[in-house]
């Protein structure tokens, strides 16, 4: 708020501090996102989008205050306006000049502040602002499930995999049969939702996740309801039915004693046998409560009475296990949802681990080094970049400039290879291309066309040289593979050798 919000404390000065407050943070959030203050590198970008959260937040806490003003429920702003306004306005203007003048005369306070020049004033909010990151995590580039991949492997549902294998099938629910989603299956689940949403809070501040995982939970309830959730589809129809035959039996069985026991007191009432007890577990009715009593240690009622709870507790059962399905069914729709906006930093993490198990101890310390070095050299840089002098559009080296045009011819960087079998996508260079047969791209592709992706198939780009390298490879196949018509010998009893299908017509025949 200005010097004058605090030296007049009228309602009318609050709300032009608080309108001035909130275009000084629009011009900020302008100058945030112009050119000259685009951020370089990655923990660059997260803290400038903290930044931003934190000056969004300001103004609508700003907002919601003038709103309130606006509103005037207790009419002190009406009041004050009347007052203005009134037989002498200008008793009142020069009153009100009096008090500033004496004020500023007080104080002795300069020029008010000008805020049209706010360039200074942009860096000071959220400076000192640091994201909490694991070491792991790389300030937002990569995930860190090491504790959740633990968690992972020692439950007894699931056997020992490795950490890179483990990245690719975390969130293929799917293939995790359903008698395994147990509580503790759930209890990780949603461990990992927790993580994956608090990552995703600390990367990108400014996305509204509640509103993504409300239309989630809108989804969710559609599907679920019409039976099409991929891995939790209606059970087959003889678990259904026994399922449902226990729940309709119990039902019945409850229903036909509450009727009769309905019925035996209307007769009571009718015929005057207010004695008359009714035993649902039986379906019987007693004509009095002495012999009711008596019946009760009988092993027929005993037998009626287990069968009845264990109805019951089915059913309960039942009841609870459709509701741990539901909510083990959303959670990993949300999980899915949330790798999917973590797509970039799911494969870039799959990458980095792939890349570090190749290498050895001094390789690692090595990177270690350079990426401190990166670090201190990117933290000293002036937030004013100039743009690189890249005409040729060379690709970029490993420290951020483009690569000599003599290394680039020599890598062949400049030849464009397309695989249709990737979707027509382009690879750059032959070792770029020749390395994307073992990558997922191009696996990807040849599982669609229900292909093995093996070393015969190396080299082959086009969908119709893959089929018809494939018919060829399963003739020769078919070719080497053993007839046992052609191919089994039979002896008779003269020492004359057959094959099967030979033997079993003379034999048929009636010549051996």
């Amino acid at each position: 708020a200005s010097c004058s919000a605090e030296m007049t404390s009228t309602l009318l000065e609050h709300m032009r501090s608080a309108h001035e407050d909130i275009e000084r943070y629009e011009k900020i959030l302008a100058l945030k996102l112009a050119n000259k203050h685009k951020p370089k590198n990655n923990r660059d970008i997260v803290n400038q989008q903290h930044k931003m959260k934190m000056i969004l937040e300001k103004g609508q806490e700003r907002s919601k205050k003038l709103l309130e003003l606006y509103e005037d429920k207790d009419g002190l702003r009406r009041d004050e306006i009347a007052w203005m306004g009134g037989s002498n306005p200008f008793a009142s203007f020069y009153e009100r000049l009096k008090d500033i003048r004496e004020y500023y005369r007080r104080f002795q306070i300069d020029n008010a502040e000008n805020h049209d020049d706010i360039t200074e004033d942009t860096d000071d909010i959220g400076d000192t602002l640091e994201v909490p990151f694991s070491g792991e995590e790389a300030y937002g580039k990569y995930l860190d499930l090491h504790t959740l991949h633990d968690r992972y492997i020692n439950m007894k549902q699931f056997g020992p995999v490795d950490y890179l294998a483990y990245l690719d099938r975390f969130d293929q629910f799917h293939e995790v049969p359903r008698e395994k989603k147990d509580e503790e299956f759930k209890a990780y689940l949603q461990s990992l939702y927790d993580y994956l949403a608090d990552f995703h809070h600390r990367v990108q501040p400014l996305y509204n996740l509640e509103k993504a995982m409300q239309k989630v939970e809108e989804e969710f309830k559609e599907r679920w309801a019409s039976g099409k959730l991929i891995g939790w589809e209606p059970r087959p129809a003889g678990q259904s039915q026994k399922a449902s035959a226990s729940a309709n039996g119990a039902s019945k069985t409850k229903t036909k004693a509450d009727d009769a026991d309905l019925e035996m007191k209307d007769a009571d009432g009718a015929n005057g046998t207010a004695d008359a007890v009714f035993c649902k577990a039986c379906n019987k009715k007693f004509a009095n409560s002495n012999v009711y009593n008596g019946h009760l240690k009988g092993k027929k009622h005993v037998r009626a009475q287990q069968q009845l709870d264990q109805k019951s507790a089915d059913m309960a059962d039942q009841e609870n296990t459709r509701a741990t399905e539901m909510q083990i069914a959303l959670l990993e729709c949300k999980i899915q949802r949330l790798v999917e906006l973590l797509e970039e930093q799911k494969m870039s993490t799959r990458n980095f681990i792939e890349k570090k198990q190749s290498k050895t101890y001094d390789e690692l310390e090595a990177d270690d080094e350079e990426d401190a070095i990166e670090g201190s050299e990117s933290d000293s840089d002036s937030d004013e970049e100039k743009p690189l002098y890249n005409p040729l559009n060379l690709p970029l080296g490993w420290d951020g400039k483009p690569i000599p045009y003599w290394l680039y011819k020599l890598h062949g960087l400049g030849v464009e290879f397309k695989c249709e079998i990737c979707g027509n996508y382009s690879y750059w260079g032959p070792r770029a291309f020749e390395r994307h047969f073992q990558e997922w791209r191009h696996a990807h592709g040849m599982r669609c066309l229900k292909i093995p992706n093996t070393r015969h198939f190396f080299g082959i780009t086009n969908i119709a040289d893959a089929y018809a390298l494939f018919d060829r490879i399963k003739a020769q196949a078919s070719e080497l593979a053993f007839k046992a018509e052609a191919e089994e010998e039979y002896e008779d009893s003269a020492g004359n050798v057959f094959n099967r299908k030979t033997f079993e017509d003379l034999k048929r025949q009636g010549l051996l």
